[in-house]
C-alpha cells in the first residue's frame, strides 16, 4: 500500500479530518492505478479507486516476445541485509522493493523477471535514480551500449 492510501485512510478515519481526503483524491490516475498494480482498464470496473479494497485485478504478466527488466532502489546502504523493514515498507521511499522487482505473494500476480534482467541501487531514492550514474550503466550495459 503506498502512502497515499496510507494518508487518505488516515483523514478519512477522523470526522474533523475527513474533508481533506478530497486534497489527496487530487492525484492522477495513473498513481492511483499503480497502488493497486491495476493495468487493464476492466480491474476498475465496480470500484471506487479511494476505497481499499481486496485484490480484484486480473493477472497480466509480461509479454514473451519483449525482453523485460526491472530497476530497483532501496535507501538502504547495501545489499546485504535486504527484506528489512525499511525495505518491507518503502524501500526507495516510495516503494517496497519486492514490489519494484514484480514479486507478488500470490503466484499469479508476480513479474517473472529473468534474474539478470533485475537489478536494484542501493543507497539511493525513488527520485534519484533518474540522476544516478550507476543507473544510467546498469540501462547501458542491459542495451548493449
Amino acid at each position: 500500500m503506498g502512502n497515499g492510501v496510507v494518508v487518505d485512510t488516515t483523514l478519512r478515519s477522523n470526522l474533523v479530518t475527513r474533508p481533506f481526503v478530497k486534497i489527496g483524491q487530487i492525484r492522477r490516475s495513473g498513481i492511483i492505478d499503480l497502488r493497486y498494480g491495476h493495468v487493464l482498464a476492466s480491474s476498475w470496473v465496480g470500484i471506487d479507486r479511494f476505497q481499499r479494497s481486496p485484490d480484484l485485478r486480473e493477472p497480466l504478466p509480461l509479454p514473451r516476445e519483449v525482453a523485460c527488466y526491472a530497476v530497483a532502489a532501496s535507501t538502504s546502504s547495501s545489499s546485504s541485509a535486504p527484506g528489512g523493514i525499511r525495505d518491507t515498507l518503502t524501500a526507495d521511499g516510495l516503494a517496497p522493493l519486492r514490489s519494484a522487482l514484480g514479486q507478488h505473494d500470490e503466484a499469479r500476480h508476480v513479474l517473472a523477471f529473468e534474474a539478470q534482467n533485475q537489478w536494484t541501487a542501493w543507497g539511493v531514492s525513488h527520485m534519484a535514480l533518474l540522476k544516478r550514474p550507476e543507473v544510467t550503466a546498469q540501462l547501458l550495459r542491459w542495451l548493449g551500449v
